[in-house]
């Protein structure tokens, strides 16, 4: 299988902030890799070291084998910060041509059409940046890290703001760049879509990798259910399903709500990601 973008021992600091702690993790072609964790951390930091954004304080990312400081890998690389970076005076047209150009691409008009259409988003093209909604805006912004056809597709909160339609878009393209032999990344606070896209998962907690591996091997390994109990005296997490024994452990205070969660991904980054903490606190 080959490896797209390889990341090992990556380290980096703000002050006497550790953001990104000896963390190692590989993208390989046709993969999608979920990048989670909590806010602060690390997944921006990251990803913008991945992209040569910034240069990490210890640690080596390779690009297809080569160093990400060469100039030639860079252009392999697309990527979708968490803040839009669209020139709001131009056209959605205009701002794929020039991103287009600026990635080299033999046919910019025609790389600009494909990828319009990949992204649903020709009815746009015409229209000015500025004028569009934060979601039509947020497509376009995806849209414009796709245009020169990158081979490592970096993708941070590619669907905050979107409504369903358009989260779906994301998806279906996400799922179609992976049958394409690309490697991509994709960091997300939604953890149901993760689960949904993604073949590998990294849960990176204060800037440390707490688990990785297959979606379904995390889910098997770490996802048991348990019965979550809510009320004015707190929540419990009873393991199992039973919720007989799970209102019998709260005992007589007032019960708001009971549900029964069962293995996901999002069960396993409360419990991994919550143990992780108290581990580092302690």
């Amino acid at each position: 299988m080959t490896m797209v973008a390889e990341v090992t021992g990556l380290r980096k600091s703000y002050g006497k902030v550790r953001a990104v702690d000896d963390l190692t993790l590989g993208v390989s072609a046709g993969r999608v890799v979920g990048l989670v964790g909590p806010n602060g951390a690390g997944k921006t930091t990251t990803i913008s070291c991945m992209t040569g954004l910034l240069e990490p304080d210890a640690g080596d990312v390779r690009i297809l084998g080569r160093p990400v400081a060469d100039r030639n890998v860079r252009q392999a690389v697309g990527l979708a910060t968490q803040e839009i970076a669209l020139y709001p005076g131009l056209s959605v047209g205009k701002n794929l041509l020039l991103f287009a150009k600026l990635g080299g691409v033999s046919d910019p008009a025609g790389a600009v059409e494909e990828t319009a259409n990949r992204m649903a988003i020709g009815h746009l093209l015409d229209r000015p940046v500025r004028n569009l909604s934060v979601g039509q805006q947020r497509l376009c912004h995806v849209a414009a890290a796709l245009v020169h056809d990158p081979k490592l597709v970096l993708l941070d909160e590619p669907t905050a703001g979107l409504d369903i339609e358009a989260r779906e878009v994301v998806l279906r393209a996400v799922r179609q760049l992976a049958s394409e032999a690309r490697g991509l990344v994709f960091s997300s606070h939604y953890l149901a879509e993760v689960e949904e896209v993604c073949d590998d998962v990294v849960i990176v907690v204060e800037g440390k990798v707490v688990a990785e591996g297959p979606v379904a091997d995390l889910v098997a390994a770490h996802g048991d259910p348990y019965v979550e109990v809510r009320g004015k005296g707190g929540e419990l997490r009873h393991p199992g399903q039973d919720v007989a024994a799970a209102l019998a452990a709260w005992g007589k205070k007032p019960v708001e709500s009971v549900n029964v969660v069962r293995p996901s991904l999002e069960a396993v980054f409360v419990r991994l990601a919550g143990h992780a903490r108290s581990e580092m606190v302690s």
